[in-house]
């Protein structure tokens, strides 16, 4: 690339067409999801499953890699009061799933759906097979009636089918691809010193929608997990504690959105590469110090000048370095802790 063909922003050396990218990256990846992402992977391979063999089955087997058991066997899926496991995931796949939907599959499920689904687990009709020696992220969904059969394989991307077989024939194969990104984005010219450039230097107007919502999703699940016991509660006690204070805030905003997900509410959180409660640490809980958040105030170039960027970074700064230090003495606690259950089993 030519000097000529690079723009100079704040000292930060900033690739030509950096700005072309960022919203085709941020539509594609701030994506509102309903609930821990796994289970509700395993939901929507079993509706598309059910969508192509056009009828409801009368066995089917769900087949996990072993991350995707472990995710799902300790979150509750969305909409079901308080049900868990893979069975539980794929039966409102097949209930009252919607394909077309993504990762919000079974947000349009109703009490009698529920029911139904419970009884459905008394039953033999669904069966688990852990699969060993594969990726974390691959789900098989075996759906069968009568003398139809349908195999669909999801694979590296929660939403990703990379392969469908129905009665021996192959309707789609991208498994050979494995080598190749999901997505058709070229993100290889992406820095992390070109992104501070555009965020600093650029026109924020055009990605300010897509931020506006992961603010109102996310503050939404966040305040939902403050008011109700989901979870833990471990932010709804650290607001009880001390409410006026920015760095419980923070922590208390995050922790609560992800008890409410986790535990199976019914609001949508947009996430970030597929990274769940993770997501809800970033632009889509942002609060500010001695009063209650203003959805889509906070948000980057929403009524704020240049200049305010380094304000917000000098006052964001000392909170995300409590919250690294507090992770850090949790990780301290749980090796000691472990360090002391060895020496007691060597003992």
């Amino acid at each position: 690339m030519t000097q000529e063909a690079e723009k100079k922003r704040g000292g930060i050396t900033m690739p030509e067409g950096i700005k072309e990218l960022v919203y085709p990256i941020l539509k594609e990846e701030l994506i509102p999801a309903l609930g821990c992402t796994e289970p509700i992977a395993i939901a929507y391979a079993c509706a598309k499953a059910k969508e192509v063999l056009g009828a409801f089955p009368e066995k089917m087997t769900v087949r996990c890699s072993g991350n995707i058991v472990k995710n799902v066997k300790g979150v509750v899926v969305p909409n079901t009061v308080n049900l868990k496991g893979i069975k539980t995931a794929a039966l409102m796949g097949v209930v009252c799933g919607d394909a077309s939907k993504g990762l919000q599959v079974i947000a349009g499920s109703t009490a009698q759906d529920v029911a139904r689904v419970k009884e459905l687990l008394k039953s033999d009709l669904c069966k688990v097979e852990l699969i060993e020696g594969e990726e974390n992220l691959q789900i098989w969904a075996v759906l069968e009636q009568t003398e139809n059969q349908v195999q669909l394989q999801i694979k590296r991307e929660h939403t990703n089918i990379t392969k469908i077989i129905k009665n021996g024939e192959v309707l789609l194969d991208k498994d050979d691809c494995s080598s190749q990104p999901v997505s058709a984005i070229d993100r290889s010219r992406l820095t992390v010193e070109s992104i501070v450039a555009y965020v600093e230097n650029e026109d924020l107007s055009e990605i300010r929608p897509l931020l506006e919502k992961q603010v109102e999703c996310n503050m939404a699940i966040a305040e939902e997990g403050l008011k109700n016991p989901f979870g833990s509660q471990v932010g709804r006690i650290m607001m009880k504690n001390n409410p006026d204070d920015l760095f419980t805030k923070v922590i208390a905003y995050a922790a609560s959105g992800s008890d409410a997900r986790m535990s199976g509410c019914n609001l949508p959180g947009v996430v970030n590469f597929g990274l769940n409660s993770y997501d809800l640490l970033g632009p889509g809980c942002r609060v500010r110090p001695g009063k209650r958040h203003q959805r889509g105030k906070n948000v980057p170039g929403a009524g704020l000048k240049q200049s305010d960027y380094g304000a917000f970074k000098d006052r964001d700064r000392p909170a995300v370095g409590l919250l690294r230090r507090r992770q850090r003495g949790v990780r301290r606690v749980q090796c000691d802790h472990l360090a002391g259950r060895r020496q007691s089993a060597s003992d």
